[in-house]
């Protein structure tokens, strides 16, 4: 009865049957039936999307706009909206174009990568996401060849690292390097790749181009290489020098230039040749531009090479001291007077004859000593101006002794003074210097005293220089200037020395205007950068106090209660045999 109830509740009209020839096959029609009514409905699905266009890793120029379109399918409603997204952040929502396609044209996509998907979403509410598409924003492409070099050409052939650069290229770049110009074949290792090898086989100017190119266009860019030979330095020792005895000493003053291609050249006096007789010379440096030659005793022509060597090439230059007897010459006529610098003499009176002024003039300075500032200067005695300060010693370690122990301080301490009959200034310096075997007594074991000679200059163009290199040649310009370190000639009176062969004389213009004097205090006077002071001595007494000038233009020094002895007023060194008052 209940089968029969429910056939009949699910039949649509009452002539509907179901036939069964027994019980259990109704009760199969029944089950059939049941089943048929009962069964479940399939769960909606979303929508499928996929972007078409553009296809992953496309490359576009920028400018232009990009289309994208996305195919949207739904099985179970429609398509409401499909919505497009470049890196993370909604762009807009497309339009349908065609069958199942939704499209968007967009502008403004900035240069580099980016990665777009697209979120379609149905009539139910359901929504899918697409898979990512990846492509590229490029710009056309930029080269830069890289800066201008000049290669060294030693042996046969030289070669260079050429760092070119093609930038905004993407993945597709190519590019190309190519020879415009020059004066023999480039080689390239590679040409067809930014960073790689040329060589060059002969000196000169080259020009090469590198050519670089992607899909949104091309550029170029020079490189200029200019392949030098390497020249040996330019060795000028200087003037040849004249030195009547009893002086021995000759200032030498020579000048090395070099194109600067491989280290800074390195430079070496030798004595060449000497007269018969002629015993071994010295040098007080050998290893610079100005040096001082001594133990020239013998008459007689001395010859002396300046070499440089700059790591490849060596050269030289020769200049030749004569060394005459005293009294060799006699000067007798204006022609000889014009030689020299006259001071309160004249020989416009008497033709071809010295007479003294009238009347005599001094020399109108005064030198006073700053022991405080380790200086001297120079004042006018007419005006009160101070016309130059100078060091009294290289700026190197100088001792005090305060009876118990030694202090090291950084000045010389100059006191007292004295002129000479050139108008030359001598100071002496009362701190210590230290000086292996000038002063063995103790406590002054290895330390010793010092004075200075400052010389003067009268007149000349005060100015500064200004050095400009022509190729291998550097071109000294002198611009007059007031605060300038350099005087140019002609000068009324002078007995500084031009050090290094330039024709001008390099000193102080005032007061704290001091120019450099590098250590170490055994070069003496000679790496001092004012030109007018001209000795250092290292003397064997301690605390030097007295200086004084003798009728022979000689120094007599002596230290605070020990030695005494005498210095050779022309060239500064001590006279052998003269010390004396040695302390117990």
């Amino acid at each position: 009865t209940n089968y029969m109830a429910f056939l009949r509740s699910v039949a649509s009209r009452e002539s509907d049957c179901y036939f069964a020839n027994s019980a259990p096959e109704l009760i199969q029609v029944y089950e059939l039936v049941a089943a048929s009514i009962c069964r479940e409905t399939p769960p909606l699905q979303p929508p499928v999307v996929e972007i078409v266009y553009p296809p992953n890793g496309s490359q576009f120029c920028f400018g232009p706009g990009i289309s994208l379109h996305a195919r949207a399918i739904d099985t179970n409603g429609f398509i409401a909206q499909v919505s497009f997204y470049a890196n993370g952040a909604q762009i807009g929502q497309g339009f349908p174009t065609d069958t199942n396609i939704y499209s968007l044209n967009l502008e403004g996509f900035v240069l580099g990568n980016h990665v777009i998907t697209a979120v379609a979403v149905d009539n139910q509410g359901l929504s899918s996401t697409s898979a990512p598409v990846a492509f590229t924003v490029l710009a056309p492409a930029q080269v830069d060849a890289g800066s201008p070099v000049t290669l060294l050409l030693t042996n046969q052939a030289a070669t260079i690292q050429l760092r070119g650069r093609v930038m905004n290229g993407g993945a597709s770049v190519t590019c190309l390097w190519t020879q415009v110009s020059g004066p023999s074949q480039v080689s390239f290792a590679d040409r067809t790749v930014p960073n790689t090898t040329a060589t060059f086989s002969k000196a000169g100017l080259y020009l090469l181009r590198l050519i670089g190119g992607n899909s949104c266009g091309t550029d170029s860019a020079d490189l200029t290489v200019s392949v030098v030979t390497n020249v040996p330095p330019l060795v000028d020792a200087g003037p040849d020098r004249v030195v009547y005895l009893p002086q021995t000493v000759a200032y030498l003053a020579g000048v090395v230039r070099d194109d600067g291609l491989l280290r800074p050249a390195v430079c070496w006096w030798t004595d060449f040749s000497a007269p018969a007789g002629a015993t071994t010379v010295g040098f007080t440096n050998i290893s610079t531009l100005t040096t001082l030659v001594t133990n020239l005793t013998v008459p007689g022509r001395y010859v002396f090479r300046l070499y440089a060597q700059d790591g490849l090439a060596t050269n030289y230059d020769e200049c030749v001291v004569t060394v005459l007897p005293a009294g060799s010459r006699t000067w007798t006529y204006d022609a000889d007077f014009e030689e020299g610098v006259l001071m309160n003499v004249n020989y416009e009176e008497v033709p071809d004859q010295l007479q003294l002024n009238r009347t005599i003039e001094p020399f109108p300075y005064v030198w006073i000593a700053c022991s405080g500032r380790g200086t001297i200067v120079r004042i006018d005695a007419m005006t009160g101006e101070v016309l130059g300060e100078y060091r009294t010693g290289p700026q190197a370690t100088y001792y005090s002794w305060d009876g118990i122990t030694w202090r090291k301080v950084e000045n010389p301490n100059p006191s007292r003074t004295t002129v000479d009959k050139y108008g030359n200034v001598w100071v002496a310096n009362r701190h210590e210097v230290k000086a292996d075997g000038i002063y063995a007594v103790e406590p002054y074991w290895g330390k010793c005293g010092s004075i200075t000679r400052v010389g003067l200059v009268i007149g000349g163009t005060r100015g500064r220089l200004e050095r400009v290199t022509n190729g291998t040649e550097v071109v000294t310009n002198f611009i007059p200037d007031p605060k300038g370190e350099y005087l140019k000639p002609p000068f009324k009176y002078c007995t500084a020395i031009d050090r290094d062969g330039d024709t001008y004389i390099r000193t102080s213009f005032g007061l704290t205007n001091v120019l450099d004097w590098p250590g170490p205090v055994t070069n003496g006077a000679s790496l001092a950068k004012d030109e007018c002071i001209l000795n250092f001595t290292l003397v064997p007494c301690n605390g030097t106090r007295t200086v004084a000038i003798d009728a022979n233009n000689n120094v007599w020094v002596g230290g605070r209660y020990n030695n005494h002895m005498l210095v050779n007023g022309d060239t500064g060194e001590l006279v052998p045999g003269s010390v004396f008052s040695h302390p117990d």
